[in-house]
Order: C-alpha cells, then structure tokens, then sequence
C-alpha cells in the first residue's frame, strides 16, 4: 500500500496501553457478541447494501468514526486489494481494533487517531469516505462534514449513517419525567440529534453535492433497563441520558420509561416484567464532493 499523505494533526498507533483498558475498549466496540457489536454490524450490512451499486473502484477509503472491524471487512471483500484506513477517536478504541485486525485476518490494517472536525489527511485523499454510526458524535456536524469534503478527491462520494432525532425518545421523556420530579425542570443530557433535513441541509453548508439522506425506525427489544445500559454502554453511550450515580434515579426509571412508552404506542411495553422496545431511528445518506 502507497503511503498515504498526512498532516501533523494526530498520531497512528505506538504500542500496546494498559490491557485492562484495551479489553473494556473491546467489550464496548468490537467485542464478540456485544450489543453494540450487533447493532454495529447491521449497519454495516446495510451501508454496504447502499454501495452495492455504486460503479467506483476506489484505492483508498476513510473509514471514519471507526468502532468495529465488520465495515473494513465488507468493504475489503467488496474491493479486493483497497486501501482502508481507519479512524478512531481515541488510542484505547484505535488499539482494540488493531487487536481485532490480529485475530480476524482480512480486517486489519492501518488506524489512526483523530478527530471528526480537524482529520489529520491532506486535502483530496480519498476515492471515498464511509461512516458507520459515528457523525452524530461530532461537536460541529458542518465542520466535520466541510473536512469529509477536504479529504475527498473530486467527484469522489461519502456514505454514512447516524443516529437520527427520534433515537431513544421514550428514554428521553422517561429521563424527563424523572428530573422534573426532582429538580423542577428537565436537564440537559446527551447529544441533540437531527433531523432527517437538518443532516441534508448541513451537507450542502458543508460544500458537499447531491445530497440524498432518508431513515428507517428500528424498534430494538431489551430485557431490561439494565440491558438497555449495557447496549447503550457498548456504543459509547453509557452516560449520555443515565446519571453516573444515583440509586433514587435509578429506582424510578423502569417505571417511568414503561410509561413513557406505554404513551408513545399505546400499548403494554413489559411494566410487569415484559420486554422494552426502545426506537432507533437510523439516518442513511450519501453526497458527493463536486468537481472543484
């Protein structure tokens, strides 16, 4: 593989860290059977379905946000002999992957550390981007797209998805509910979300071309609040709406969020012991970078 030119934004991986650290980073992303493992590969599954059509023979592709070695695999076996380099936001999550690449072969390969709003690439890089789950984590959305732009070559596309605004709705207002009985009012927790055209709109600010962006609801089943942690947990999730420690918060939730989704369906959602399906709603979409 030809080098691939950088700026001194971020550092590739050195060695190994603290082990304990690389299993938890495992366990949340790339680990066997995780949750969010699952979730991540049936997003893959369905990114690659998007491209199945796409007439590019690329040589280089960014895989951006990267948490799970299932994309880099489907998309070597879907162009043998490509270049893909992988970032990660952090060294644990970029170790844990370099330690799958090791004992899956055929998905390892280069990864990098680095940020959605500054990537540490020179300017038309690569033939394409894909992004699996990951641009809803940045800061500044239009800034992290405008750098997707940056680092494509001309007429070369992104593809991606993200959680949209309706994701974990029924946690959202059963969070709510919990805080308004304590503190008066709702706080402030977890990421605001957008919608299905605010993702198309940011494109276009962010100079990217042919906007297409659609969604699809999921409505995947938990056993149980703490299950819903531990999926949440597995995606870098944890502590978006959950306190770090409170035993009374953590009293009142189930009951609530069986509430809270008994309104939004109409239905029994599992307060006596059932099953709790919580809304995901996926946000799919491509651009293209324009000839310029």
């Amino acid at each position: 593989m030809s080098q691939i030119p950088s700026v001194p934004v971020a550092a590739p991986v050195g060695l190994l860290p603290d082990p304990r650290r690389v299993c938890r980073a495992l366990g949340r992303a790339v680990g066997e059977g995780s949750p969010g493992a699952a979730f991540l590969a049936a997003m893959a599954r369905l990114l690659m379905e998007r491209l199945a059509d796409l007439r590019l023979s690329p040589q280089r592709v960014l895989e951006l946000g990267c948490r799970s070695p299932a994309l880099t695999g489907a998309l070597r076996e879907r162009w043998p002999g490509v270049a893909v380099v992988r970032l990660a936001w952090g060294e644990p999550a970029a170790r844990a992957l370099v330690q799958a690449g090791r004992l899956e072969p055929g998905r390892e390969g280069p990864v990098v550390v680095g940020g959605l709003e500054r990537l540490p690439f020179a300017a038309a890089t690569f033939d394409l981007v894909v992004s699996n789950m990951a641009l809803h984590w940045a800061r500044q959305p239009v800034v992290a797209l405008a750098e997707v732009a940056r680092v494509l070559r001309p007429e070369a596309p992104l593809f991606f998805t993200l959680a949209g605004e309706a994701t974990l709705g029924e946690l959202a207002r059963a969070v709510a509910a919990v805080d308004r009985a304590r503190h008066g009012r709702p706080l402030s927790r977890g990421l605001s979300l957008p919608s299905l055209s605010a993702v198309g709109e940011m494109m276009v600010a962010a100079g990217l071309a042919r906007p297409v962006v659609d969604r699809e609801l999921l409505s995947p089943e938990f056993a149980s609040l703490a299950s819903l942690r531990r999926g949440l947990r597995s995606l870098g999730g944890g502590r978006l709406l959950f306190p770090p420690s409170a035993p009374l918060f953590e009293r009142e939730l189930p009951q609530l969020l069986a509430a809270a989704l008994d309104q939004g369906r109409g239905t029994s959602t599992g307060g006596n012991g059932g099953g709790m399906r919580i809304t995901v709603e996926v946000v799919a979409g491509h651009a293209w970078r324009g000839d310029g």
